[in-house]
């Protein structure tokens, strides 16, 4: 790689510099470089707004790492900063290694208007490799890989990466995290190719969700909240519809769901009789505007009338908790993976009870699951059509 004292450097790892790069000039330099030095292989992350703070998680940082060096693109500066690098991103010839990459392929889509293709996500790897803990940590792959134990602050990560200039342990958090992606990758793809599994690793990234659903409003989320099943069936559909509203409140406010309403005020909120003002809290300190507005969305959608629902579990056929368990035996014996490890049975039970009134409401659950488990990425495009080939 052609060392450039053009760029800004702000750290290093090991004997690898890091640059910060905030002007499109400077990104189009790199570019030069990437396709000077004919790079095949580039590591990629994203730093976003906190969402702890913030409801909308913009992309703050872009990180792009190859063997010697690591570029650091400020992505608050211009919003098209990262244009020029463009066809490089998305050129299918090179490889872009990603660490869990349906959230960061969402925001290259929603925020930047890229598709990014050759993608390969470390986690597919090691889901394959070592199914039986799930979802792999970064630290615990580099330990296992290189015996080696990394610096990685989850406060770092939950951070306001929106804040300039960054700070020294931010800036050694985001270092440290993506140095190591490459390096693991190459390590896990060497075991793949042994254990004649790097087949099964192409399909799972070619399966990778190109839509990721918002995970505080779904139902599925929502029926999770404890005390749900101690409700009437009204006041369920009550809390699910209460959770739409506070999602699209949490939106416009560009705040935190849990900042416009927690979970037990939403469940309190859904009990009959109950008003928004018996369940705010003095640490809500929301204006008058804010307590109004609430209170008249939820009026507005819930007067006084009773509310009339059907009970959640009429719509779906006795069938479907059938079909899902033979679905996941046959993926069981033809990936050679334990069923629980493709999906529990407790899980089955919960996808049993949701309402489909629609092919999309079907397809946000299957989402849904992707995300939360990645090791179903393998399966449930099977599942989809195994469900509709056997609906009727």
């Amino acid at each position: 790689m052609t060392n450039n004292t053009s760029f800004k450097q702000i750290f290093k790892v090991n004997s690898t510099p890091v640059y910060w790069l905030e002007t499109v000039e400077e990104v189009a330099l790199l570019g030069d470089i990437l396709k000077k030095d004919s790079i095949k292989v580039l590591a990629i992350d994203q730093e976003r707004a906190p969402y702890n703070k913030y409801y909308h998680q913009i992309p703050c940082l872009l990180q792009i790492a190859t063997q010697d060096l690591i570029a650091f693109i400020d992505l608050l500066n211009d919003r098209n900063i990262s244009e020029p690098i463009r066809n490089i991103l998305e050129d299918p010839s090179i490889n872009k290694i990603f660490f869990d990459a349906p959230w960061d392929l969402y925001y290259f889509r929603e925020y930047m208007n890229m598709e990014i293709t050759g993608i390969k996500d470390i986690q597919v790897a090691s889901s394959l490799l070592y199914p039986t803990i799930g979802t792999a940590s970064l630290i615990s792959l580099v330990k296992d890989e290189y015996d080696i134990d990394i610096k990685k602050s989850k406060k770092q990560q939950k951070s306001d990466w929106t804040k300039r200039p960054l700070k020294n342990q931010q800036i050694e958090y985001a270092s440290n995290e993506i140095a190591w992606f490459i390096p693991v990758y190459e390590a896990l793809i060497n075991k793949l190719r042994q254990k004649d599994l790097f087949p099964f690793f192409q399909y799972g990234n070619g399966r990778i969700p190109l839509e990721v659903p918002h995970p505080e409003y779904l139902p599925m989320n929502i029926r999770r909240i404890k005390g749900y099943d101690t409700l009437s069936n009204k006041e369920k559909h009550k809390l699910i519809q209460l959770g739409i509203i506070r999602d699209h409140l949490a939106q416009e406010w560009n705040r935190p769901v849990f900042h416009v309403l927690t979970n037990q005020q939403l469940l309190n909120l859904s009990r009959k009789g109950t008003r928004l003002q018996m369940v705010l809290t003095p640490r809500q300190r929301f204006s008058k505007k804010a307590v109004n507005q609430i209170t008249r969305v939820i009026e507005a959608t819930y007067p006084d009338t009773p509310l009339e629902t059907t009970d959640a579990n009429s719509k779906n056929t006795p069938q479907l908790k059938q079909l899902l368990l033979n679905w996941r035996y046959n993926a069981s014996k033809k990936h050679k993976i334990p069923k629980r490890f493709i999906i529990s049975a407790n899980e089955i039970e919960e996808f049993n009870e949701q309402v489909f009134t629609s092919e999309d409401d079907l397809l946000k659950t299957l989402w849904f699951i992707e995300c939360q488990k990645p090791k179903c990425k393998l399966f449930t495009s099977d599942l989809q059509e195994y469900l509709r080939s056997n609906s009727s």
